[in-house]
């Protein structure tokens, strides 16, 4: 080729180039032996330290696919094929693009594809970079709305289900005591004897508690009341199962005692720690209870009615014992005993 035709292929290509920069910002065109004559703004930005003019094309690109091409005439002879490039020293950025002849050489035009979000990201693009015309943005718009869409319906859902979960905790908790109410001790204990576990069922009753309410005011009772599901939980276990049965009536559900002595050795510590005086509202008070303990291996398959029966019994056995008394069921007899 002449000195003469060569400058005007130069002068050709020179033409077009603002026009590309403009249409097509992440394109590149290059000359007869593969080197680059230029490159547009955004494809720039990729490497805005190199010198991109000079440098040859297969030096900075690898074609992926088709595998078969390692020059300008192969580029121009896959005019308007598909082409998959990665720039060399960049592996995690992959591009499409598509050549096409033109003059002696070759005009090549790119984009991300699906890798747009990272090297948005990564090159800090902003809708200028691309090509006016190009859906990229829109598709990324939709993309980011997508995204703020399903994280508020995540954040409803969480909050959905944190109110469920907190709507369902009220109603199962007492809410003077934060122990379980009623309700939940129902559905607890019989899903524990329906496992066929050995459990020790243990009625609270306070002594006298009427008469310090009445005497002291409310405000005391509630604290007398917060004091005792105080000392259950600390003398129990965590699977055991502490509820406020209603006014002054507490309930423990023991998981497997090893032995019906091990659920009276707890019984014991409960009652020496509420005979213990408690301070409330500048006042000393001393607070005693009666306790019914029922242990479900004394009896041949008991149901959860039996065990309430059987422990409901002996509280008022260990009431009528003197108070500050525990008893223990067994078929047959009740064994009291005052707490030492």
């Amino acid at each position: 080729m002449t000195s003469h035709v060569r400058r005007r292929a130069r002068e050709g290509f020179a033409g077009v180039e603002p026009a590309l920069d403009l249409i097509c910002p992440l394109h590149l065109t290059v000359g007869p032996r593969g080197i680059i004559r230029h490159v547009g703004p955004t494809l720039r930005r990729l490497h805005p330290d190199l010198i991109w003019e000079g440098s040859a094309f297969f030096d900075l690109f690898e074609i992926c696919r088709p595998n078969d091409i390692s020059s300008t005439n192969d580029l121009r002879a896959a005019s308007g094929k598909r082409l998959h490039l990665r720039m060399r020293g960049m592996p995690e950025i992959g591009l499409k693009g598509v050549a096409a002849a033109y003059s002696d050489g070759a005009i090549i035009d790119l984009s991300f594809g699906i890798e747009a979000v990272n090297a948005i990201t990564t090159f800090d693009l902003t809708s200028r970079d691309f090509s006016p015309t190009d859906l990229t943005i829109e598709m990324l718009y939709l993309l980011e709305a997508k995204t703020l869409v399903m994280d508020e319906l995540r954040t409803a859902n969480l909050r959905l289900r944190d109110d469920k979960l907190a709507a369902e905790q009220k109603a199962s908790t007492d809410a003077l005591t934060g122990l379980w109410n009623r309700r939940a001790l129902n559905t607890l204990m019989h899903d524990s004897v329906a496992a066929a576990n050995d459990v020790a069922l243990i009625y609270l009753d306070l002594d006298h508690f009427k008469e310090i309410n009445d005497h002291y005011g409310h405000d005391t009772g509630d604290r007398i009341l917060q004091h005792t599901a105080e000392v259950l939980v600390a003398e129990t276990r965590r699977a055991d199962i502490v509820a406020r049965f209603g006014g002054d009536e507490f309930v423990v559900l023991m998981h497997q005692p090893k032995s019906a002595a091990d659920a009276i050795k707890v019984v014991e510590r409960i009652l020496g720690r509420l005979n213990c005086p408690i301070c409330v509202s500048g006042k000393k008070l001393a607070v005693s209870g009666s306790i019914g303990v029922a242990w479900s291996p004394n009896y041949d398959k008991p149901t959860i009615e039996h065990l309430r029966t059987y422990a409901d019994r002996a509280l008022y056995a260990a009431k009528d014992a003197g108070r500050g008394t525990y008893a223990l069921h067994q078929p047959g007899e009740i064994i009291t005993k005052p707490c030492d």
